[in-house]
């Protein structure tokens, strides 16, 4: 059938299930590789002998999971009299059905004058992990620290298990070049959009990894690398990109700072906005109105509140506009309308006066009552609105 699910409780064994199908719980949850939070796990170490030590630890591969509880060992077969070669020791999945089983083991390599590390093999029946690169020299007897490369955090050799779920932040990316010829001093990265100011490079060289700046130099213009000392037909050079990277429907970090950034713009350019002050300005009187003690109509502007001040006189009328507000300065929704007061100049005789700002910027006086100030009257005119 094409649709499978699980698990439920058998009745009468009408729900049966295989390891096949309960290690496929993972296949969308973790990813192969070994367990990093297993101190040391399955590091690889030299005994000065031609038996190596694999350190106790886990993984999963393909979903099914292993675990050395116990330092295991290994042991690279006979050296070749004349030639090097390299070896990797593997984690190795085999489902044939005479195995079924995770197991440790080593993989041997052609000798040559310039070996190369045999790939993992990774068909439906095997998966091998890379655990490290061992340099087995002509004729060795031991195998030293020195001869080993931990490529554990290696993702294509290896990697660690990570969560398919909550996607990682950092992609890794591999690109293999093997040189066409002796004397080959450039290798071609070959890794789409590497970027050398934003991306982690690293370079190996038949499983070494290569100095940057002493061994090799990025050229950015034909996005490749000039090694320091030429290469011969066959050697492998394995590029390894560390690259951020955010999962489908979050922005990238890029955009993020970009758009926080212009947040920051905006808020500054409002702050900048509500702290703008004009300081006081004068505007002239209109409709025949006098300043009264020097008291001009004064216009103020600070952020987006707008003051107006002033004193006059010489009006006669019910009903006259004083000023002009300008551009600016105006108020919207209607205008703006408060009741001021006049008075005659010694103070006396207070009475309400009906003030209105429209939003044509005209400063209309209108007075209270049926009469019409004196021309001595003193009229004040202190308000104050907000703009958009």
């Amino acid at each position: 059938m094409a649709l499978e699910s699980g698990f439920f409780n058998s009745v009468n064994g009408d729900r049966l299930y295989n390891a096949e199908q309960m290690s496929r719980y993972f296949e969308n949850i973790l990813s192969s590789g070994i367990f990093k939070r297993i101190e040391n796990c399955l590091k690889v170490s030299a005994t000065n002998s031609m038996a190596l030590t694999v350190a106790p630890g886990g993984g999963l591969i393909n979903c099914h999971w292993f675990r050395a509880m116990s330092a295991e060992t290994v042991t690279i077969p006979t050296a070749h009299a004349v030639l090097p070669r390299f070896d990797i020791v593997v984690a190795r999945l085999d489902m044939s059905d005479n195995v079924r089983a995770i197991t440790l083991d080593v993989v041997s390599g052609t000798p040559a004058e310039s070996p190369a590390a045999p790939d993992p093999v990774r068909t439906t029946s095997i998966h091998e992990l890379v655990l490290a690169l061992v340099y087995v020299p002509a004729a060795a007897t031991a195998i030293v620290e020195q001869n080993l490369t931990d490529v554990r955090d290696n993702e294509w050799y290896c990697g660690y298990v990570q969560s398919l779920v909550d996607t990682p932040i950092i992609k890794t990316i591999h690109y293999r070049y093997i040189a066409p010829a002796n004397d080959t001093t450039i290798a071609p990265i070959g890794i789409t959009g590497f970027n050398v100011g934003a991306d982690l490079l690293n370079v190996y060289a038949n499983g070494f990894r290569l100095a940057p700046g002493a061994e090799y130099t990025i050229n950015t213009a034909t996005n490749s690398i000039t090694l320091a000392e030429a290469i011969d037909a066959g050697t492998i050079v394995d590029f390894e990109v560390y690259r951020p990277f955010m999962p489908d429907g979050i922005p990238e970090m890029a955009d993020v700072v970009a758009a926080l950034t212009q947040d920051v713009a905006d808020m500054q350019s409002r702050v900048t906005e509500l702290e703008a002050d004009t300081g006081w300005i004068e505007i002239p009187w209109e409709g025949g109105a006098t300043s009264n003690v020097n008291w001009t109509a004064r216009l103020r502007r600070v952020g987006k509140s707008i003051f107006l001040r002033g004193l006059c006189t010489s009006i006669a009328a019910n009903e006259v506009q004083l000023a002009t507000i300008p551009n600016g300065y105006r108020p919207t929704m209607g205008g703006h309308a408060y009741t001021g007061f006049c008075s005659n100049s010694s103070g006396g005789n207070t009475r309400a006066a009906r003030m209105f700002i429209e939003t044509n910027g005209a400063v209309v006086f209108r007075s209270a009552g049926t009469s019409a100030p004196s021309s001595g009257d003193v009229i004040n005119i202190s308000t104050s609105w907000l703009i958009d």
